[in-house]
């Protein structure tokens, strides 16, 4: 059996491989489009954010009931454009070996939610491409981080900018 794993295991390496590497994000169903300096910024921000997470929807489901309702969480649902929401989206390109808390875990994408008229998530997805894990009890100043990027900020609600005030000036700041 557990050479099936392995064997299933590299074919989805194989397949994912041909996927370029991007960052999406998507304001109430439509994509915004990012200059890639921004996509390097939001791609390490959620890839920190996964690193602080401590519990997941694999080995604590039932921590996720009231999140979800009675529905497991759903990757296509909530990346459809129909569904009019709002998100960060980073596809990796390939399948990679990530910290999330003090767990490993094997993604191709990343979701962090930007509802509207809403303060950010504090929890976050993932998909190796079959299967999705959400993680929650992440660290509320990375999700400040990410969304306080100005290009990113600029999209979302205008109550999100309060949550800036919160991050220490640049060192580019404190010289003025």
């Amino acid at each position: 059996m557990a050479t099936f794993v392995a064997a299933d295991e590299a074919d989805l390496i194989k397949e994912l491989k041909e996927v370029p590497p991007e960052v999406e994000m998507v304001v109430r169903g439509a994509p915004v489009p990012l200059d890639e300096a921004v996509q390097e910024q939001v791609t390490t921000g959620l890839k920190t954010l996964l690193q602080t997470c401590r519990v997941d929807s694999k080995t604590s489901p039932l921590a996720f009931r009231k999140l979800n309702g009675s529905l497991p969480f759903n990757w296509q649902r909530a990346t459809d454009p129909l569904r009019n929401t709002s998100y960060l989206l980073v596809s990796l390109g390939k399948l990679e070996k990530l910290r999330a808390g003090n767990k490993t875990v094997y993604a191709q994408k990343l979701l962090l939610e930007t509802p509207q008229g809403n303060w950010p998530r504090k929890y976050m997805v993932t998909t190796d491409g079959r299967s999705a894990i959400q993680f929650s009890r992440c660290s509320g100043l990375v999700v400040v981080d990410i969304i306080c990027i100005p290009e990113v900020l600029k999209q979302l609600p205008e109550d999100y900018a309060r949550a800036c005030s919160v991050l220490p000036p640049k060192s580019s700041e404190l010289v003025k």
